[in-house]
């Protein structure tokens, strides 16, 4: 496999998708810090609605629900402007549900550590808040039912953009590309007509927004 080498410049197009992912996540990340405090809390509350609409979806297909007691589902905490995921994180632990938190360590490696409950967040190295690494259990990522993953913007075909430090497309390289079943989650406005690619970014099969849910 041919490998950049350090400093090396990158190819014309590899450049030009750079120059559009960055400029859709400033678009995105300006979009976002324009929502106030109440639009922002009635958005999650919506999106845990469509949430609950998405499982019946999934069970009607699969005659399993997504968030059933003794699933495994990774999610995430919000940080800064993301749509907050705490009215159904609260429902999934009510439920029997086995819930999983991103920990980013040190060397940049991403883990998803057990989630007890808010009261047993720390900071990470990042500086967002995870599980502690010492007091919870770690998954492995072919255990996971279904990922709840944040995101900036997404497509009609599935792409996502991320934060662009590309965590995620680590953890999910080399496994199966049905489990664990990715969901995006975001604002309704972050569905956008086209989102630039790159071959190794992973796809998404479904989003929730405040809007609605995609399905892909």
């Amino acid at each position: 496999m041919y490998r950049r080498r350090r400093g090396a410049p990158l190819p014309e197009h590899a450049s030009e998708l750079k120059a559009e992912k960055a400029l859709l996540r400033k678009q995105m990340r300006a979009a976002r810090h324009q929502l106030d405090p109440q639009a922002r809390t009635q958005a999650s509350i919506a999106a845990l609605s469509h949430a609950l609409a998405t499982e019946l979806f999934a069970k009607s297909l699969f005659a399993s629900s997504l968030f059933a007691s003794g699933k495994h589902v990774a999610a995430y905490w919000a940080a800064g402007s993301e749509l907050s995921l705490k009215p159904l994180l609260a429902l999934l632990l009510a439920r029997g549900v086995f819930v999983y938190l991103p920990r980013i360590a040190a060397g940049g490696e991403m883990q998803f550590l057990r989630f007890h409950g808010e009261s047993c967040l720390v900071p990470s190295p990042h500086g967002i808040l995870a599980p502690n690494i010492d007091a919870s259990g770690a998954i492995a990522a072919h255990d996971i039912d279904v990922m709840l993953l944040p995101l900036l913007a997404f497509d009609p075909c599935g792409a996502r953009l991320g934060q662009g430090g590309g965590y995620y497309d680590r953890y999910l390289q080399g496994i199966s590309a049905n489990k664990p079943l990715r969901i995006g989650v975001g604002f309704h406005f972050q569905a956008q007509t086209h989102v630039p690619h790159a071959k190794l970014d992973e796809r998404l099969h479904a989003a929730i927004t405040d809007g609605g849910v995609f399905r892909f």
